[in-house]
């Protein structure tokens, strides 16, 4: 695919969520995405049907306010990146039940480890080592010929971090074949907690000041 195509639709009341930058041009981009307006008796397996079909999911941590406060809201960690952009890109502004839902990215959470895609039968480790040993010192690079994605380790989260952020969108395969960056899950994680992007407002994120629909189009009461 070379351009996602934006979805044009005047009932949409969250067409800024319908945006979708590539993920080699997103310096928001990460494998957790962030998903508010939700039910607020929506369960894990409902999430898992709905979002599962869009690769691997890790963890799920459904967030659910006090009563009258607001709708629910949701941290979804897939495998990896090019999982949560399809999932956010393809579910983006539908309706998960009665509301239109609202995704974002989560919160970056560095690690020293990162992931790197868009690779194909053109990357090589050596590859891998020569562009991504300026950042720091390196351990264990995960890759096997024709694979689509690697695991870099570093020593240090200082190194990860700059590899991430440098060599997103870096053509190392040629100009067409630019990858994507982001961290890779480590032992003993903590979970993602918080919510990226200069689009974010609580009350979309909980469906209150009016801005949540329900399906047949009226507004949502404030309760």
């Amino acid at each position: 695919y070379e351009q996602w195509p934006r979805r044009e639709n005047k009932k949409d009341k969250f067409p800024n969520y319908l945006d979708h930058l590539m993920p080699e041009d997103d310096p928001l981009a990460t494998r957790t995405l962030f998903v508010g307006n939700l039910e607020l008796n929506i369960t894990d397996d409902e999430m898992k049907r709905i979002f599962g079909r869009y690769g691997e999911l890790v963890d799920i941590d459904i967030k659910r306010p006090p009563p009258n406060t607001g709708n629910a809201f949701s941290f979804i960690r897939f495998a990896n990146l090019d999982q949560s952009a399809l999932a956010k890109r393809e579910l983006s502004g539908q309706y998960i039940g009665k509301f239109q839902c609202k995704i974002g990215y989560g919160k970056v959470h560095a690690t020293t480890k990162v992931w790197v895609g868009g690779l194909g039968d053109w990357c090589s480790t050596e590859m891998l080592e020569r562009e991504f040993d300026r950042f720091g010192a390196m351990g264990k690079i995960e890759y096997e010929k024709g694979d689509t994605e690697a695991k870099i380790q570093y020593e240090s989260i200082d190194a990860a971090t700059a590899a991430v952020n440098e060599m997103r969108g870096f053509p190392l395969g040629g100009s067409e074949k630019r990858i994507k960056m982001d961290f890779a899950d480590v032992p003993n994680m903590e979970p993602t907690k918080g919510y990226q992007g200069s689009d974010f407002d609580p009350n979309i994120a909980r469906g209150r000041g009016g801005r949540g629909l329900h399906r047949g189009g009226g507004e949502r009461g404030r309760g």
